[in-house]
């Protein structure tokens, strides 16, 4: 696949020239996966190039319309708010479509991060395409020969397609916003996905009512019922908890309250399960202080009096809860 993606890029960046084009003529490309273009980043590039000008061409293909950009496209936004004319452009030839993204999922990997949503929508279109073409699934590997992307990034995308529709156009307004103003993430709907797939796994009896709880937890993160996002991890615990030893009737219901109680916090429902993972950490502190105790032999008589205080009210506490 390496010599694949290689190939690929030799063919677009044959004959490329460079030349200086009007703005006008210029449209942007619509299968570029960086859709969200903010203002004040916008803006902030715009007075770079009014004090200093184009550092770096954009790339560009000839098109019916006149020129389809390749890379560069802030820049010739940004060329657009200061009502420069001109830009320099290096043109490319006319790359088919599947070249056109896997070239621009290369060369925008080294430029800044895209949002994660509109990644994973463009990575679902590229994959859709690919399997069209060859008629075989096409697995992660060949995704991340293709786009430079890791198999973790690849899965991560995948998570977030996951997401209904209807919350993914949410995200989607909401990155329009400066960042310290936003407060529905693409990380807090992967967080809760994840929760809410567990369900399958250990509850699927439950597996209908996946879309009611995922919408109950974003709900009260909204209304700050749910304080962080990594919150929602407790509620995968509360779900595997059947598997630890709790009975399935209290994870059930535990994960019935978080729907239909407007007011309980995911806090206070896994503290209705949290017993058994504390009882797995005192199981393993347990057997590392034996391990020590072991370990020091005939040298008990090297501890000092604050540790001999300190064992003699632990054994009494282990007493108690021994019930001897």
């Amino acid at each position: 696949m390496a010599g694949r993606k290689s190939s690929r890029s030799d063919r677009i960046r044959r004959g490329a020239s460079l030349h200086y084009l009007t703005t006008s003529e210029i449209h942007p490309n619509p299968e570029n996966p960086r859709i969200i273009f903010r203002g004040y980043e916008l803006q902030e590039l715009a007075d770079s190039i009014q004090d200093h000008g184009v550092q770096v061409p954009i790339s560009v293909f000839k098109s019916r319309r006149g020129y389809t950009l390749i890379d560069g496209e802030r820049r010739w936004r940004a060329c657009q708010l200061i009502n420069r004319d001109e830009i320099p452009a290096i043109i490319y030839p006319e790359p088919k479509p599947i070249q056109n993204i896997v070239y621009m999922f290369n060369i925008h990997r080294f430029r800044k991060d895209w949002d994660p949503l509109p990644t994973a929508m463009k990575l679902e279109e590229l994959k859709t395409m690919l399997e069209k073409e060859s008629a075989h699934p096409v697995t992660e590997r060949e995704l991340a020969a293709l786009t430079g992307m890791s198999r973790g990034a690849i899965r991560r995308c995948n998570l977030i397609m996951e997401i209904p529709k209807r919350q993914r156009d949410e995200i989607l307004r909401e990155l329009e916003k400066p960042e310290p103003e936003r407060r529905i993430t693409t990380d807090l709907f992967i967080e809760c996905q994840r929760a809410v797939r567990t369900i399958d796994t250990y509850l699927p009896n439950l597996s209908s009512m996946k879309t009611a709880l995922r919408n109950s937890l974003i709900s009260k993160y909204k209304r700050g019922v749910v304080v962080n996002v990594v919150h929602m991890r407790m509620v995968a615990k509360i779900t595997r908890a059947t598997q630890k030893g709790v009975p399935k009737r209290t994870v059930e219901r535990a994960l019935v309250d978080l729907i239909n109680d407007p007011d309980l916090d995911i806090e206070a429902a896994y503290a209705r399960v949290a017993w058994v993972y504390e009882i797995r950490t005192i199981t393993t502190q347990v057997r590392t202080l034996r391990n020590l105790i072991d370990s020091l032999g005939a040298k008990n008589d090297k501890l000092d009096a604050a540790t001999r205080s300190d064992l003699k009210a632990l054994a009494t506490e282990i007493r108690v809860l021994l019930g001897s």
